[in-house]
């Protein structure tokens, strides 16, 4: 499961099942944006939303805000329900409530899981150094 933690206190904000592409659909990590221009920011579902978003949208008449981390106050994107802005094809109104990207860190165990088995070197098999004398510096030896 993916996971969004803020980028100063490292602390989770919210999961991969909340997050939209441009066009409103759900995201899925092999989704790009159709329009590139938005490829700054997270869009959020507003139907379902975590406790500490609902509180900083309901504190603002759910008109228009900045939302900032619950934990350390980092500002961290904004919401937007009067404009409508449209994205960059002309046909989608983008979702209200965006993250910007540069300010959380997106964590995917399963990605992340697969690039540390690919980092692990299984070493060769131990060589036998029985045979082997050990010479200490400026000694000839036998």
């Amino acid at each position: 499961m993916n996971k969004f933690k803020c980028q100063k206190c490292r602390k989770e904000l919210f999961g991969g099942e909340f997050v939209l592409t441009n066009h409103s659909e759900p995201w899925t990590e092999s989704h790009t944006n159709v329009c590139s221009a938005k490829q700054f920011v997270w869009y959020l579902k507003d139907e379902v939303l975590e406790t500490w978003l609902q509180s900083q949208i309901d504190a603002g008449g759910w008109i228009k805000g900045k939302l900032h981390c619950p934990f350390c106050s980092l500002r961290i994107g904004s919401y937007d329900f009067v404009s409508g802005k449209q994205c960059d094809c002309g046909s989608h109104v983008l979702p209200p409530i965006h993250i910007v990207k540069s300010k959380v860190d997106h964590e995917n165990p399963q990605l992340l899981r697969e690039a540390l088995e690919a980092q692990i070197v299984v070493p060769p098999a131990a060589t036998d150094f029985s045979d082997f004398t050990v010479v200490a510096p400026g000694n000839a030896g036998p």
